[in-house]
């Protein structure tokens, strides 16, 4: 007897990464999808609510710039009142592995609005992040969506995913721009901080214009 088969079409997705950004599309397509009896559950990443957590987070996040970057700057200002209302997710507490940021569900309403539909990801473990993206349902990959982050090794991870979800996804590259006093405050440690001469951190007045114009660039990484 022949297995019933119905067709689902997926939508489109686009992912963004950032320190360098990238950004991934999809294009729609249909692909045959059979009936599976007794599906898993989907497993649930840890909502992070309280104050004392998230200021423990972004501690945490900073020990790992300039890889965390992206959260870690969303944290900080979740921290100073969360205007955009987002929530943080975590595959486990506190010795976590993956971190999610991502807009309240409520929020989520429009299928199409990948500029709302944003996610921004940071893993100490790419495996982990591949199962736990993989396993729960913290995205909602029937969307156009975003997934934005400062971390070169997640494409594979990215790629990997839209493979077993049916989905074709196209990177796009961007470039993320810091100031030298803020580059020198989280960045100590890179070389091109380093090598910032004496002074550089506060442009004198007869460049500030052209400070403002021209800010430092931190290095392209290579995905």
């Amino acid at each position: 007897m022949r297995k019933e088969r119905k067709f689902k079409r997926f939508l489109s997705v686009m992912v963004v990464q950032s320190l360098g950004v990238s950004i991934y599309s999809a294009e729609k397509f249909t692909v045959p999808v059979f009936k599976i009896p007794h599906a898993k559950v989907p497993a649930k990443m840890l909502h992070l609510q309280s104050a004392q957590m998230l200021l423990r987070l972004e501690k945490c996040l900073r020990k790992s710039l300039p890889e965390s970057l992206k959260v870690y700057g969303t944290i900080f200002h979740m921290n100073q009142g969360n205007p955009f209302k987002l929530k943080a997710l975590v595959d486990k507490w506190p010795d976590f592995n993956t971190v999610v940021i991502r807009p309240q569900e409520q929020e989520m309403t429009d299928d199409f609005d990948h500029h709302t539909n944003t996610y921004q990801i940071y893993s100490k473990d790419l495996k982990n992040c591949h199962e736990a993206l993989s396993t729960s349902d913290v995205i909602n990959w029937k969307q156009h969506l975003q997934i934005q982050s400062s971390q070169p090794s997640l494409d594979e991870v990215i790629q990997n995913l839209a493979t077993t979800k049916f989905i074709k996804v196209k990177q796009t590259q961007r470039i993320l721009y810091i100031t030298p006093e803020m580059a020198i405050k989280l960045l100590p440690s890179l070389p091109e901080t380093k090598n910032l001469p004496p002074g550089y951190s506060r442009p004198k007045a007869s460049n500030q214009e052209c400070f403002k114009s021209h800010p430092w660039m931190l290095p392209t990484l290579p995905w």
